[in-house]
């Protein structure tokens, strides 16, 4: 036994970086107050209180070394948490997540995955971008970002380890993809954005429009990552490069495939014959089989037009977000246990309450960062934030570069919703007057707090997937940093591409594209002369001033005038205000008659002698 004892092998634990983080813990509050506030946070942490406990720890540990408060009253927890009961659109939150967890206990999401795979499973690295996409189908029914982490992701984690991917590449895609939950309509912070961006009419529809191009790019940018470790896998596994660079070019000819040169009924005939010689193209040179898509669309067919349901119900004005997704908790209830048969109702009451432990946490976490925003605007640490952008003069590129940056910052600690209600009432106005269209400055602002799903300390994502995972948060850190590099590769080209996102959805609902602006600058603008055209019958002042002088050159000085008024006499006629002045004074001494043409009358005189 003590052979045995010996010989087993000790646990090996993170002890140094435990024993800083207690140090830190220890030392900190005797920095000041900033110390205190941030030992109480790391000192939770290492105790391992839940997230919404450390933030809310953070909310009133900073009202107490901050600003004094010692009161049950003077804490805004409880007054934030009936004001946020009393909102009617948050209510869509839960019944989105609701409806996500729903089908992801039931088959939607594996049926959307087999539909995902027939399409695009020919293409190496196949298997992850099914993964992707069927991530953007789940985003399009639920509209919830942790929705689509655990009912894709428990879905195709162990698929994709199977298929030989890395357990880091794969949690840190699944991670990374569900945040387009928020970005592809339809999102919970679309509909917010304009109710809280005064400073212009924005249509939700619009901005929902223009979240299908960002939401386009980002997947791509995904689905691209997934083709390179396929083919990086594939060369490993022996395989030759050739056929994998072919069916690279292959997949990247379906842009042009879809892409119609023609206008009207002959574009739709270009596509469509395009379409068809391309599935032959693929079918005759890969393993793509047409009878598998058939299959799975079938199997898929109720899946498939959830979307359609949903976002067309709300396109066509049938329903408001709210109904919206309570019309998705419905129609995922009646598919799962009446059409595929993979739920009980007792399954179903399982699952909502589960969902109702998982909102709670969540609520809790609204609710302290909401107070904490209440905090930060007491503190007037916004509206600092603004006057230091404003005063360093930015040009509107060199703006939104700040803008980017300080937003990533915020992503990092604060929630989505909190973020949106503090930030984009001061920096919209300073957007509209550099410039930027509303619907693209709301576009950029989601994506960077989409970003900030990804990034600690208040990153969702990453605690939704370390509890799907069963990883602990340091390893999900690490797997979904590469994908945030390549994120931050797609926010640029959404922030400088405005045809991505305001562009597109203005074409998708038949608008006019927005004329480019620049700011108004008053010190730019010049005095220019006025045209010499005017309106048929309408004299021009030139014209006006030489016919009363009755000829050409009748148009007379100030000097003339006064001249030709004092009878064409001295020669320097015209008086000075103290000349005339004098005369007055000159005339009022010397002649006492009030009939004397030459008096200078009083307004009260003069109004005496007309008999008012």
């Amino acid at each position: 036994m003590t052979t045995a004892t010996a010989d087993a092998p000790k646990p090996r634990g993170n002890i140094p970086a435990f024993a800083i983080l207690v140090l830190l813990a220890i030392g900190l509050p005797f920095l000041g107050k900033g110390g205190i506030v941030a030992g109480v946070v790391i000192g939770a942490a290492v105790l391992g209180v839940p997230l919404f406990g450390i933030i809310g720890l953070l909310t009133v540990t900073a009202f107490v070394v901050y600003l004094g408060a010692d009161q049950p009253n003077e804490f805004p927890l409880i007054e934030r948490s009936r004001g946020l009961g009393d909102n009617p659109t948050l209510l869509a939150v839960p019944l989105f997540i609701m409806s996500g967890a729903v089908m992801g206990r039931g088959e939607i999401s594996q049926r959307l995955i087999g539909f995902a795979r027939a399409c695009i499973g020919w293409i190496p690295g196949g298997v992850g971008m099914s993964a992707v996409f069927a991530c953007v189908f789940f985003a399009a029914i639920s509209g919830s970002s942790p929705a689509t982490v655990v009912a894709i992701g428990a879905m195709m984690a162990p698929t994709l380890i199977e298929a030989g991917y890395g357990e880091r590449f794969t949690h840190g895609l699944l991670s990374s993809a569900g945040s387009l939950g928020i970005l592809i309509p339809p999102s919970i912070p679309m509909i917010l954005y304009p109710i809280v961006n005064q400073t212009a009419v924005i249509q939700v529809e619009t901005l929902f429009a223009s979240g299908f191009g960002p939401g386009g790019v980002m997947a791509v940018i995904f689905a691209g990552a997934c083709y390179v470790v396929g083919v990086m896998k594939n060369r490993r596994e022996g395989k030759p490069l050739g056929p994998d660079l072919y069916r690279g070019a292959l997949a990247l000819a379906a842009i042009g495939v879809f892409y119609p040169f023609l206008d009207g009924v002959l574009g739709a005939i270009e596509v469509a014959v395009k379409f068809a010689v391309y599935l032959v193209v693929i079918q005759k040179t890969t393993d793509f089989e047409i009878s598998n898509v058939l299959k799975a669309s079938g199997r898929g067919f109720w899946a498939l037009i959830f979307p359609v349901a949903i976002l067309g119900g709300i396109y066509g004005g049938i329903y408001i977000a709210v109904e919206a997704a309570a019309f998705s908790v419905v129609y995922a209830v009646l598919v799962e246990v009446f059409i595929h048969r993979a739920l009980t109702m007792k399954d179903v009451m399982e699952v909502f309450r589960e969902t109702g432990v998982f909102l709670g946490a969540l609520l809790v976490i609204m609710v302290a960062a909401l107070s904490f925003e209440e905090f930060l605007e007491q503190k007037d640490v916004p509206h600092a934030l603004v006057q230091w952008i404003e005063s360093m003069n930015l040009e509107p590129w060199q703006f939104l570069l700040m803008i980017n940056g300080v937003l990533l910052l915020v992503g990092m600690a604060m929630d989505i919703l909190s973020a949106m209600f503090v930030f984009v009432p001061l920096l919209a106005p300073i957007a509209n007057a550099m410039g930027i269209d509303p619907i693209h400055f709301g576009i950029i602002f989601i994506v960077n707090l989409e970003i900030g799903y990804l990034t600690p300390p208040v990153g969702l994502n990453l605690f939704v997937a370390s509890t799907l995972f069963e990883r602990p948060l340091g390893h999900l850190i690490k797997s979904v940093a590469p994908f945030i590099a390549l994120m931050l590769v797609g926010l640029g080209l959404i922030t400088y591409v405005p045809g991505l996102s305001v562009g597109l959805g203005r074409r998708i609902m038949g608008e006019e594209p927005p004329e480019d602006f620049e700011p108004f600058n008053p010190g730019a603008v010049e005095d220019e002369p006025i045209g010499d055209e005017s309106p048929d019958g309408v004299q021009s002042l030139d014209e006006m001033m030489q016919e009363a002088g009755g000829g050409e050159d009748g148009v007379q000085s100030l000097e003339e005038m006064m001249q030709e008024a004092e009878g064409g006499g001295d020669e320097g006629g015209v008086q000075s205000l103290e000349e005339m002045m004098q005369e007055a004074d000159e005339t009022d001494d010397g002649d006492d008659s009030s009939g004397d043409s030459g008096e200078v009358q009083s307004l009260e005189e003069m109004m005496q002698e007309a008999g008012i």
